[in-house]
């Protein structure tokens, strides 16, 4: 199962002013036709909330390094 779409700037605004009126975060759900999961996570960090993470491992060559690599190997004769 994929992922949802992102929260809109206006979702977003909306969950803070429900929050702000003291609503509970599985009626901001509901009244907001989201899950209360995604409710809950916004809410938890709203500023970091979309934020990317890094994925995968980080390379071991630049890519600079890794096409002077390749220009060497490529050439004739063996350099």
């Amino acid at each position: 199962m994929g992922r949802g779409a992102s929260l809109s700037d206006k979702e977003k605004g909306s969950i803070l002013a429900y929050k702000e009126a003291n609503m509970s975060t599985d009626a901001i759900a509901t009244r907001g036709g989201r899950s209360w999961k995604v409710v809950n996570n916004f809410l938890k960090a709203p500023e970091a909330y979309g934020a990317k993470k890094s994925s995968g491992r980080p390379r071991k060559m630049t890519q600079t390094a890794e096409r002077r690599l390749l220009r060497q190997a490529s050439k004739r004769g063996g350099g």
